[in-house]
């Protein structure tokens, strides 16, 4: 093969910071170590895709419908332009040294593999590899395609604004878990019912959940092959999704600019689809934990406090408190919280007083709880009101944070630390 393309270095940089988010720089196959350039002659344009042989993100070389940013010289070069994989690394760094506004020549010999770039003042060369090895993006089975035993089998496509459902993956990913030992926590679940969506992740400590309201008969969801009703449970049925954590870069980066995002998944993989964006990645196998029987249903201690009173006093207490369990104790005291920490080690100490703006007058006056500063602080942040309301019931019990918000869905639970233990788990 011998071919000439032109390339445009502003929109080459910003695919490659894309893709970016999927290729590995430690992977036992080094052809992920590239990123695939092919020609699709259906739709006349080029795509790079990028895998970690896990997740395939596959771009358009285009910046809209109509504006490709990569040309072929030459009109009988279209069919005969083969596949190449790029060493992603370099060719990075060295597009990423070129003026933004450049428009590159590029050539491609496939005798010598090499492709030359020219840029004005100065060309550069790397070689490429051919296609044959790169590994083969799988195809998520929908209700039309044709089955066989032992294959995977649909299971929904939904619709949604990408500005609905990306910032509330973005933020679960704060409580998901790296544990090796329990890979099913590593990763965000989405739920899918007929007329709505729940986003949650845990790391068995601490739990988010959020839940799009969907409203039935609002056409968002295509298909679902799960049951509309479990006869059992009396519950409507719906479909587990476990997204691992690792995909949320590339999630949020390659459809930030997107309107809507499809969704489609069968029982092994899932696809994220926009314009001119495609994400296939496996769904972590396994059972999720069943969420709902952990969050407390009798939590009669409600109390409301200043959010950023708070994050600040445990941000200063947490300058004092034992580096290993990172333990504060906070107790109730008339009308406000007082919170201490300490090292004895090192024979430091501190307590704050937050003033309650409105406070349960069940909760004993003798009220208190240990908990993880560094763990109520990452909840805090994606509390998006000025008030933050807590609920509490026992002090060995897990714990609520939600919006002041009566409208909103979002609910963040903490386990308590046993004072003078290790914290709780889910």
């Amino acid at each position: 093969m011998k071919a000439k393309i032109t390339i445009e270095a502003g929109a080459w940089k910003k695919a490659l910071a894309t893709l970016n988010t999927v290729v590995s720089s430690r992977t036992a196959l080094p052809i992920l170590g590239d990123v695939l350039l092919r020609y699709d002659a259906e739709q006349k344009l080029f795509q790079l895709t990028a895998s970690d042989n896990e997740s395939w993100l596959t771009l358009d070389c285009r910046h809209d419908a109509d504006t490709p940013w990569i040309h072929i010289i030459e009109d009988d070069q279209r069919d005969r332009f083969s596949a190449v994989c790029l060493p992603f690394a370099r060719l990075k760094e060295a597009v990423g040294l070129l003026p933004a506004a450049a428009l590159l020549s590029v050539w491609f010999d496939g005798d010598s593999h090499l492709m030359t770039v020219d840029y004005q003042i100065g060309q550069f060369s790397i070689p490429f590899e051919d296609a044959l090895e790169y590994p083969v993006c799988p195809d998520v089975i929908e209700p039309s395609t044709p089955r066989t035993e032992g294959m995977a089998s649909p299971v929904c496509r939904f619709t949604l604004p990408s500005a609905q459902l990306l910032p509330l993956m973005k933020q679960a990913r704060i409580c998901a878990a790296n544990d090796e030992l329990r890979p099913i926590m590593n990763g965000e679940c989405l739920e899918v019912f007929n007329d709505r969506l729940v986003v949650v992740a845990t790391d068995g400590h601490t739990m988010f959940k959020d839940v799009l309201d969907l409203g039935l008969g609002s056409g968002w969801l295509q298909y679902g092959e799960f049951p509309a009703f479990d006869a059992e449970t009396q519950k409507q049925g719906s479909a587990r999704l476990i997204v691992p954590k690792t995909v949320m870069a590339a999630l949020t980066t390659a459809f930030a600019a997107s309107e809507q995002l499809q969704i489609t998944a069968d029982t092994q993989r899932m696809v994220f689809r926009s314009e001119g964006v495609v994400l296939v990645t496996r769904c972590i196998d396994g059972k999720y934990p069943n969420y709902d029987s952990v969050i407390p249903t009798d939590s009669p201690l409600r109390v409301v406090v200043s959010r950023e009173a708070l994050r600040l006093a445990l941000r200063r207490l947490s300058l004092f408190a034992n580096s290993s369990s990172n333990m504060a104790i906070m107790r109730r005291d008339g009308e406000h919280f007082v919170i201490e920490a300490s090292d004895m080690e090192f024979s430091s100490s501190g307590s704050e007083q937050v003033t309650i703006h409105e406070g349960d007058a069940f909760m004993q006056a003798d009220f208190q709880i240990g908990f993880k500063i560094s763990s109520a602080l990452t909840l805090l942040d994606a509390i998006p009101t000025d008030n933050v309301v807590l609920f509490f019931s026992e002090p060995s019990r897990a714990f609520l944070y939600k919006p002041e918000d009566v409208q909103s869905a979002r609910l963040l639970l903490q386990m308590p630390m046993l004072i003078n233990e290790t914290p709780s788990e889910l």
